[in-house]
């Protein structure tokens, strides 16, 4: 099989995608648990935008952030910043 960069993007956006849904499930976890969403969620967001897909990843992208307001180890704010990094306002 054959990657490509956008199949590797969705597969790493899942990733974070399904850590959320874990803490929003079951509740506060570990700083090391969320320091790899983070790292995950950045190397998306840098593939997003070295592949120029920021249009077809941005609602989704959004999407995880906004699900985070509420979980703390400063988790929200961290992938907030690099949204708007890649995003704007």
């Amino acid at each position: 099989l054959k990657t490509s960069p956008e199949s590797v993007i969705d597969l790493l956006f899942y990733y974070v995608e399904t850590g959320v849904q874990l803490s929003l499930d079951y509740g506060d976890i570990d700083e090391k648990f969320y320091s790899s969403l983070e790292s995950v969620y950045l190397e998306a967001i840098r593939l997003v935008e070295k592949h120029n897909f920021n249009k077809k990843f941005e609602d989704r992208a959004y999407e995880i952030v906004e699900k985070t307001a509420n979980m703390g180890w400063g988790f929200h704010d961290f992938l907030a910043d690099i949204y708007l990094q890649a995003y704007g306002e």
